[in-house]
């Protein structure tokens, strides 16, 4: 390749700096190799856990929001609900080296366009994203409360379930959060999250 063919790619490098994809100060996560479809999974406190729903739907706000349900290693209920309005791009300033974070999509054009997004777990109306653990009989927790808050992540989309032509669409992603209750009196961690879902 002549130094000329080069020179545009060694301006683009300069003006906007080199990818930061792997910089490990960069939220990412990893969904379960053999998730079940329609389930959402987690180490919740250490203990693994999966909870089973009917699929994903959206809501007013608009809003993609998954409820799951399944019981812990201790026979209790928990159920785990992810609401996802609107994506956020991480990235690392190249003249400060600070991560930055920006507004990304609403998540009716992620569905659309069948991308892939990540997701500030905090608040739903500042973040754009939040989750709910309800640990029965305990009051419900969120990572809206507290020092809650975490990361999700939109992995694959659009493939047929299982490969099948015809079939419903998969939406495949990942997650890990911690959550706290209103009085902050229940916190929990939840680690190595997935969900495999179809739409309701």
């Amino acid at each position: 390749m002549s130094v000329l063919r080069l020179l545009p790619l060694v301006l683009l490098v300069l003006l906007l700096g080199c990818p930061t994809e792997g910089d490990d100060r960069l939220p990412s996560c990893s969904p379960p190799d053999e998730q079940e479809l329609n389930t959402l999974s987690a180490t919740i406190e250490g203990e693994a856990w999966t909870g089973t729903t009917a699929g994903y739907q959206i809501i007013a706000g608009p809003a993609l929001q998954v409820s799951a349900t399944g019981q812990d290693a201790d026979g209790q209920t928990v159920n785990v609900v992810l609401r996802l309005l609107e994506s956020t791009v991480w990235s690392v300033d190249e003249e400060t080296d600070e991560v930055v974070t920006d507004d990304g999509d609403p998540i009716e054009d992620i569905l659309d366009d069948e991308a892939l997004a990540d997701f500030d777990m905090g608040d739903a109306n500042t973040n754009g994203a939040n989750a709910t653990v309800t640990v029965s009989p305990n009051p419900s927790m969120s990572t809206g409360e507290g020092d809650g808050g975490g990361f999700a992540s939109i992995t694959a989309s659009g493939v047929p379930a299982d490969g099948e032509q015809g079939a419903a669409a998969e939406l495949v992603g990942c997650f890990a959060f911690d959550v706290e209750s209103q009085t902050g009196a229940e916190k929990a961690e939840l680690t190595d999250g997935g969900f495999r879902l179809t739409s309701l």
